[in-house]
């Protein structure tokens, strides 16, 4: 088997490995948020702040946390408020305004590998 025969089969195998590794850490976060709801419910149903196992202490955190907007309605609102501060050509700013958070474009190459049958 030459070089590269052998680099195409680690690359291929690497690239399964990560595939793997990524649905087991989606499974693994998804029990994760099972037990978290488990033990809030557990310590909200005994009516305790917390709670101490094998020398750690369980506490429940209030956190405020920002839901997403779509797409649409975050530009929708950007444009209103240029719009109220006096820009009259606010869709044209936006696009300048977004385009500038983005960094410059760089060529790259790639391998992509493509099963295909004989």
């Amino acid at each position: 088997m030459s070089s590269i025969q052998g680099n195409v089969q680690e690359l291929k195998e690497i690239n399964v490995e990560i595939k793997r590794l990524q649905n087991e850490t989606k499974r693994l976060k998804k029990r994760a948020q099972e037990l978290e709801k488990f033990i809030i419910s557990y310590l909200n149903e005994k009516e305790q702040p917390g709670l101490k196992y094998q020398n750690t202490a369980i506490l429940i955190e209030n956190k405020a946390k920002r839901v997403g907007k779509p797409k649409k309605d975050v530009e929708s609102q950007a444009i209103k408020i240029l719009q109220e501060n006096g820009i009259h050509n606010a869709q044209e700013v936006l696009a300048k305004i977004n385009e500038s958070k983005k960094g410059e474009k760089i060529e790259m190459q790639k391998v992509k590998l493509q099963d295909y049958k004989l």
